[in-house]
């Protein structure tokens, strides 16, 4: 399976990780496939513009040795990185050079959690530090018109038992991203807060939808920026447990710009 690596790319989402590491920069593994057909994602698009090579293990180990002192962040990102037969191995990698495993997004791209197993053994054996995952809808219902995907336990069952296994292991932090657009309500962004509300150890990360050249076609606009701003505010006013739990995320600045990321 080919992946793209690209140096200090990302900024840090999580506000435990940056309570750890502050604000450096997280290098990019992004990887090819996905299999998912998400309504709002460009990654289809995205991956015909970049040159994905297929990495040895030895030489991505030595790709990590020479980056670690540049930023001890590593994404691994997608398209899905799980349909990497050698995903574990590449996480064993990184952490045996000392540095952090964050699992999850370029714009508008997130893992998709389908593959319990893997993500199960990944968090046994403290191999991720940060899971960030897409929830595709509120309902099985939901989930499966957008992500393209016909099985439920693909991409509803198993997002929501790989999210509360993760939730329940000691050293991994877990980020929870809804993307909203026009079309989304403000009782839709309750119905999100709500299904893991009680769940003190996940964070809600709501993305504005990032309109680009890879989106085009897509046929979305995102919510108002401000608007969806005042909303968070008020669900994080009317729940206290909410309060520090929620990242927003409003537009493409956030990719690579602590800036562009407030918590709430």
């Amino acid at each position: 399976m080919k992946y793209l690596i690209v140096p200090n790319f990302y900024a840090p989402k999580s506000p435990a990780y940056r309570g750890k590491f502050g604000s450096e920069k997280i290098h990019a593994v992004a990887y090819n496939q996905c299999n998912f057909r998400c309504a709002f994602c460009g990654f289809k698009k995205l991956k015909e513009t970049n040159s994905y090579q297929d990495y040895s293990l030895e030489a991505f180990d030595q790709i990590v040795e020479r980056l670690i002192p540049h930023g001890r962040g590593f994404k691994f990102t997608g398209g899905e990185p799980t349909l990497n037969p050698r995903l574990l191995d590449s996480l064993r990698c990184v952490k045996k050079h000392g540095g952090a495993v964050l699992f999850y997004r370029i714009p508008n791209i997130f893992p998709n959690a389908s593959n319990y197993e893997m993500i199960k053994q990944a968090c046994d054996e403290d191999l991720i530090d940060v899971l960030g995952i897409s929830l595709k809808g509120l309902t099985p219902e939901e989930a499966m018109s957008v992500s393209g995907v016909s099985k439920r336990q693909l991409c509803w069952d198993n997002v929501l038992k790989t999210i509360r296994y993760a939730a329940d292991s000691a050293n991994t932090d877990v980020l929870i991203t809804y993307v909203v657009d026009r079309t989304t309500s403000l009782s839709d962004l309750d119905r999100f807060f709500e299904l893991f509300r009680s769940e003190r150890s996940i964070y809600f990360k709501v993305n504005n939808f990032q309109e680009s050249e890879f989106t085009a076609d897509t046929g979305l606009r995102p919510y108002a920026g401000d608007l969806l701003r005042k909303a968070l505010q008020s669900a994080a006013a009317r729940h206290s447990e909410l309060r520090g739990r929620i990242i927003f995320v409003e537009g493409t600045k956030g990719i690579s710009d602590s800036s562009g990321v407030e918590v709430i």
